[in-house]
């Protein structure tokens, strides 16, 4: 896959998620089974079985179902019970983004628990900032357990696994392509990048 062809791609599910999350819906399961691309790299995201409205609940986010996305695209809050918002989306995106890049699932968690330490072992322990906002019975859980320094998305992702940067496209490179991902796959939810962000994110707006 060239790096046309994932910006493209990438391109589209952030404008289907944006037209969604701008009615106040979200998906709740995005994943490469859900998403389905023809001939022409026209996609489309499938199965709004767990979408969910956010009006039906006032706007708050903390009566919604844990339940949802499957595991290995499930965003930390999720696992974690924190409650969530939008950007749950925008984790999962960025898990089908890395698995396009690998080739592979990115955190193949065999339950819940340990999904999270599949994402923390790669990503990294998040800070006390973060961890102060879990329930006292999960934070107590998690602190116990070893902590992990993460490694950095150049070691993750080095330059191998991507096909050769564009030479027509300035900003579709290697480079750009982890720029954005790390921008995704961020555990604490607020500080992830926004839907709309990230369509303006140079990887992603030279389509435009």
């Amino acid at each position: 896959m060239s790096h046309e062809q994932m910006s493209f791609l990438l391109y589209q599910m952030l404008c289907g998620i944006k037209h969604l999350h701008s009615a106040g819906i979200i998906h709740r399961d995005l994943k490469p089974s859900n998403i389905v691309v023809n001939a022409n790299c026209t996609l489309k995201i499938l199965d709004f079985g767990l979408a969910r409205s956010t009006a039906q609940t006032g706007g708050s986010t903390t009566s919604m179902t844990n339940y949802v996305v499957t595991r290995h695209y499930r965003a930390p809050e999720v696992i974690l019970e924190m409650g969530y918002k939008e950007n749950v989306d925008i984790w999962s995106i960025g898990c089908i983004m890395g698995e396009m890049i690998r080739a592979g699932i990115l955190f193949p968690g065999a339950d819940h628990i340990d999904q999270w330490f599949k994402i923390t072992e790669q990503l990294g322990t998040p800070s006390g900032c973060f961890l102060s906002r879990l329930q006292p019975m999960v934070k107590d859980y998690i602190c116990k357990k070893r902590r992990h320094p993460g490694y950095s998305f150049e070691k993750l992702f080095p330059d191998d696994l991507f096909p050769p940067d564009s030479t027509e496209q300035t900003f579709l490179t290697a480079s750009q392509a982890r720029d954005l991902l790390s921008k995704m796959l961020v555990i604490d939810p607020e500080k992830r990048i926004s839907v709309d962000d990230a369509l303006l994110h140079p990887y992603i707006n030279f389509v435009v």
